[in-house]
């Protein structure tokens, strides 16, 4: 058998696609839009919000994001101030969450601008799915609920001190998932 042959390629109907605004994920993205374009397979952009991102992290994406100065005034005034000011605390003492409203905008900006780059790179049947809750746990049942046969995501996240203490979410997701997963550096 030649193993050039299209018939000799492993289906590939739909592919998962977890996304932040990493470098990883955003190599990710247009890694699967080309495996896609080559198999014929759906996109499914999934994106977890980021609750475990540090908070003045959070508010530079807000703005590159250019969300509305309406949402952003909502932030709680004593964590800008605390961080304006560079007042450090140990971790885990004071760690200020984003308003949920926040999170979810954030998120949806960041899906948008993964389907754009996915339609600009071809793709034409590309859904967005966005998320709570541990991302290994999320992406691991969207895969199984979306019957995914592929899982594309970034190495490293936004959260690459946190993977390094804690283990890496495309770790957990490449040791559990049934199926196979490409974590793109």
């Amino acid at each position: 058998m030649n193993p050039n042959k299209d018939t000799d390629l492993p289906r590939i109907g739909k592919i998962l696609v977890a996304v932040d605004e990493s470098h990883h994920a955003r190599r990710a993205t247009s890694l699967a839009t080309a495996m896609a374009m080559r198999f014929g397979a759906e996109i499914t952009l999934l994106h977890i919000l980021l609750t475990a991102t540090p908070f003045t992290k959070l508010c530079g994406l807000a703005e590159s994001y250019a969300i509305p100065a309406e949402t952003l005034r909502r932030l709680t005034p004593l964590p800008q101030a605390i961080y304006e000011d560079n007042i450090g605390f140990p971790m885990n003492v004071m760690n200020p969450t984003m308003p949920t409203e926040l999170l979810i905008e954030l998120g949806r900006c960041i899906l948008e601008s993964h389907k754009e780059t996915a339609e600009r790179l071809g793709a034409a049947d590309v859904t967005l799915v966005m998320e709570d809750g541990d991302p290994a746990e999320r992406i691991l049942e969207a895969a199984a609920r979306e019957h995914s046969d592929l899982i594309v995501m970034g190495h490293r996240g936004l959260g690459a001190l946190q993977g390094l203490l804690a283990g890496s979410v495309s770790t957990k997701v490449n040791q559990l998932a049934p199926v196979t997963v490409v974590a793109v550096k």
